[in-house]
């Protein structure tokens, strides 16, 4: 019967417990309007048609997406108190800084995203088998991932994946600059299958290894090879548990 977290009863399990009778009362929540429009950083003229991306930081599984109008408009209903972050999605031909906002008790009205043109890659993907026994993935199959370097840390964040088209092209949008990585995956992997690129190549000319984007660049010409690894190596081992034999019904998985 409350909407404070730090105001929820305790329940607290012991070993083979059992507690009964959890009555939760529900109210519906006051609600609340997000409107506001997306602008070209450069021109300041309205953006249609851009898809955002809301996270809901106080439920970090809560998200939820909807797009600009024609005039470049946009409005979430429905917002609870909390903090709201807005993106634009990852794949769009735009990208913008994340607006976060705090919704405490009235209307947000007024919000404003200057978006930029981001870079983006395109190509084909092709692969090639080293033994003609492994049967190549269909390219449908296939993703590719652009990870662009992150700067907190040493590793490469990728995003959204691109799935590969039919006839092996692809296109990534929305890239920042910088040094972008590409990697190949192939859904529903087999566990004893793997796809190694052998190379990546931009109209022609071999590249040595990441590709220097720059901003709002569109780079196009781009030929991702790949081919089939057979996984022989194995690692085996016996897991034990400290607290007796887990239940029937658990599923242990090691990765």
């Amino acid at each position: 019967s409350v909407t404070d977290p730090e105001k929820a009863t305790i329940l607290e399990v012991t070993e083979s417990s059992e507690i009964k009778d959890i009555d939760i009362v529900a109210s519906a929540a006051s609600t609340f309007k997000l409107t506001g429009r997306i602008i070209d950083g450069e021109t300041s003229k309205p953006l249609p048609n851009v898809r955002l991306v809301v996270l809901q930081s106080n439920f970090p599984a809560s998200s939820g997406s909807f797009s600009s109008d024609s005039s470049g408009e946009f409005k979430l209903e429905g917002a609870t108190p909390g903090r709201y972050k807005l993106l634009i999605f990852s794949h769009s031909d735009w990208r913008a800084d994340p607006l976060t906002v705090n919704v405490i008790d009235k209307d947000l009205t007024g919000l404003e995203i200057k978006a930029m043109r981001g870079a983006s890659l395109a190509g084909v993907v092709v692969v090639e088998n080293s033994d003609d026994k492994v049967v190549a993935p269909k390219l449908s199959d296939l993703l590719v991932f652009a990870s662009v370097p992150n700067l907190s840390t040493p590793d490469y964040t990728p995003i959204n994946p691109i799935q590969v088209n039919p006839d092996g092209s692809f296109k990534i949008a929305g890239l920042t600059a910088g040094m972008i990585r590409l990697r190949l995956w192939q859904r529903n992997n087999s566990p004893l299958r793997a796809l190694e690129i052998a190379s990546v190549e931009q109209n022609g000319v071999r590249q040595s290894g990441d590709i220097n984007l720059k901003d709002g660049e569109q780079v196009a010409g781009v030929r991702i090879v790949a081919k089939v690894v057979e996984l022989t190596g194995a690692i085996s081992g016996q897991i034990k548990f400290e607290n007796g034999e887990p239940s029937r019904a658990a599923r242990i998985i090691v990765s």
